[in-house]
């Protein structure tokens, strides 16, 4: 088994006990979260020096590095909400490090229209996005229903950062594609998906700032924007070239190799 999928069977083992030890043993779960965040930035800066760029690219870097963020910024965000609250990320983790398994973890090169600050934007924009979301709906369903509290209001805010991200994601991607194609939309699956995630994150700020619907009330409309945007993050890897211009990387997913 190659080396980077014995990491990854490793660090989402790490993470998923942790997750189980939560509750119980808040400063296992509280270790092992640190230990899966240090050693995936190991991971990321060994590979990153293996390519000569930065984690930006390929399908494989791109869950690794997502992971990094979701669990750093719930190591944060656990300094308020307790070290029960890192059962969330790290059981996204787990998930997370399994969906590599689907993936080729062969460092991918950059091809030339990837070569720009602007895909690096894109790339972190996404990144943050990813952490932020998932951190809206886990704080959303911890939010007890009654009045305004203080979870409730950082999920407000973590759910603001999302869109605000998505939002500058979708403009910086828009703005690189007309660079690239001289148009700015092509109504592929992957922007189709993306703009029904934004849009349905946007009613859902749009009731909790002017009717009042707390974020715990609509968890399970948060679920789905949630959904929407995994979805759309992770639907590059089983569609062709010929049907969105998001697929740079061919042949990204894991096969049975040569023969």
């Amino acid at each position: 088994m190659p080396v980077d999928r014995l990491l990854a069977a490793a660090l989402g083992g790490v993470a998923i006990v942790s997750a189980v030890l939560a509750r119980r043993r808040p400063a296992a779960a509280r270790g092992g979260a640190w230990t899966t965040a240090l050693a995936l930035g190991a991971w990321l800066a060994a590979r990153w020096v293996a390519a000569g760029h930065p984690p930006v690219f390929g399908t494989f870097e791109t869950d690794l590095a997502q992971t990094l963020v979701l669990l750093l910024s719930g190591l944060w965000l656990a300094r308020r909400e307790g070290p029960a609250y890192l059962r969330g990320p790290l059981v996204v983790a787990a998930l997370t490090f399994a969906h590599t398994f689907a993936l080729r973890p062969e460092i991918t090169p950059v091809t030339i229209s990837e070569q720009s600050l602007w895909i690096d934007l894109h790339a972190v924009l996404a990144w943050v996005a990813w952490a932020a979301y998932f951190h809206a709906l886990f704080l959303a369903l911890a939010a007890p229903p009654e009045a305004p509290a203080p979870r409730e209001g950082r999920a407000l805010r973590a759910l603001g950062l999302a869109f605000v991200a998505q939002s500058a994601m979708g403009f910086v991607g828009v703005y690189y594609a007309t660079l690239l194609f001289a148009r700015p939309w092509e109504w592929d699956p992957v922007q189709t998906l993306g703009l029904l995630s934004w849009l349905l994150c946007a009613l859902c700020l749009h009731l909790r700032l002017f009717f009042g619907a707390s974020l715990h009330r609509q968890r399970v409309f948060l679920a789905v924007v949630v959904v929407a945007f995994v979805v759309s993050a992770k639907l590059v890897m089983f569609l062709g070239s010929a049907q969105s211009f998001h697929v740079f990387e061919l042949g990204s997913m894991a096969g049975p190799g040569p023969k």
